[in-house]
């Protein structure tokens, strides 16, 4: 046992030696944001750049050089492997100061742009943008351009950063983090080009605390519940809505449920699956394609069919309305409840090549994302009600865009 406790302790201390290295900075958003770029000692410093997927600078940019095969067959990140996100051992940043850093994903980048105060300015004679976030900590984000072949291009004008987020729709581009003196969004950038990498790291990486009683209910059952939706502030309402497996929530541009069709999601199209098939044997999903986990963290999850069953059998159910919002009161064995909103959902009817578009209004049917694959494999296990009819566990296509009501152990 005391060999045992000491081998976690040196574990624990080696997670927090190359978390305390290089500086995190809280501004008060999901993750921390280090003070300079990968491969820099100073905020104004541009860094190193890498190609996407590659842990190590080369000075020639090009499908000649490129680690990963070429346009015509890519060997790692493609249609066959379904992976979107890049692995520790293929993340720059993680295989370089290792510990708790990694390159940000799509969402975190994109939650840096929304959240954030941005402003242009010139810090010791190099030209980027002032971050400063909701807790009133900034970095500096210098306009350090791009490198293709063996020339770099838009210096001091223009700033790409990577993620580590493949895009969804081809395997030959990633996204990036990208900006001028008037624009800043999150953009696609081929994966031979090489990019600034400025890493970041989960809080309270060493310590994993519980949640906040306040977020969750405990019903007397196997797990806690939460209090509200994902992207919802309270009970009665919907929060957002996302596709089975992705972890960020679609814009519209004039219709919103366009986004969620086979055209554009994430793990494939309808009769090519691409991950969580028979062939991976992959049923539940994992931490990195499970919104609760990858938004809330440890141990927050989207709920299992079992667990889902467990509200539905343990529980007293009552059709009920809530701030004008139709939904079920759930009562749990011990007294507590929770409240489940009418939630309607976003989708297509057939693909995007043919769009008979649909939304379904709150007041008819209500669905909720379990963590778990149908035997079916472009559907996945949800909780479903509608007006007339008990809640059950049933199946959708995961390219549908569902609430979710994330629960912990």
């Amino acid at each position: 046992m005391k060999r045992k406790y000491i081998l976690l302790l040196v574990a624990a201390m080696a997670a927090f030696g190359a978390y305390a290295q290089h500086e995190p900075v809280d501004l008060g958003l999901s993750v921390d944001w280090a003070s300079c770029n990968l491969g820099a000692s100073a905020p104004e410093q541009y860094g190193a750049y890498y190609s996407w997927g590659e842990t190590a600078t080369k000075s020639v940019f090009s499908w000649n050089t490129y680690r990963y095969g070429n346009s015509d067959a890519l060997t790692k990140y493609n249609k066959s492997d379904g992976n979107r996100t890049l692995a520790p051992e293929n993340d720059a940043a993680s295989a370089t100061w290792g510990g708790a850093w990694r390159m940000p994903t799509k969402a975190e980048c994109a939650e840096l742009l929304d959240k954030c105060t941005w402003t242009w300015s010139n810090r010791s004679g190099v030209n980027g943008y002032i971050v400063t976030g909701p807790s009133g900590n900034t970095i500096f984000l210098p306009a350090s351009g791009q490198r293709e072949g063996s020339e770099a291009s838009d210096v001091g004008s223009w700033g790409c950063y990577w993620s580590a987020t493949l895009n969804h729709r081809s395997i030959l581009v990633a996204e990036s983090l990208s900006f001028d003196q008037g624009l800043s969004s999150v953009e696609v950038a081929s994966r031979i080009v090489g990019q600034a990498i400025r890493p970041v790291c989960t809080k309270n990486s060493v310590e994993v605390s519980l949640p906040d009683p306040s977020t969750y209910v405990d019903l007397g059952l196997s797990v806690k519940w939460a209090t509200c939706n994902i992207g919802a502030k309270n009970p009665w309402e919907c929060g957002e809505y996302y596709a089975w497996g992705e972890t960020e929530e679609k814009r519209p541009d004039n219709y919103r449920y366009y986004s969620y069709g086979w055209c554009n999601y994430k793990f494939g199209e309808k009769d090519f699956i691409l991950k969580y098939t028979a062939h991976d044997g992959k049923v539940n999903l994992e931490d990195g394609d499970d919104v609760a986990s990858l938004k809330l963290g440890t141990p927050w999850h989207m709920p299992s069919v079992a667990e889902f069953e467990e509200l539905i059998k343990k529980c007293r159910w009552t059709w009920t309305t809530w701030h004008s919002i139709k939904g079920y009161k759930v009562t749990g064995p011990n007294g507590n409840f929770i409240f489940l909103p009418t939630t309607g959902a976003i989708g297509v009817v057939y693909d995007c090549g043919k769009i008979v578009g649909c939304y379904i209004g709150p007041d008819y049917e209500s669905f909720y994302w379990t963590k778990e694959k149908s035997l079916n494999e472009n559907c996945a296990e949800i909780l479903y009600w509608k007006k007339d009819l008990s809640p059950k566990i049933s199946g959708s296509y995961r390219c549908y865009g569902y609430p979710v009501r994330p629960v912990f152990k």
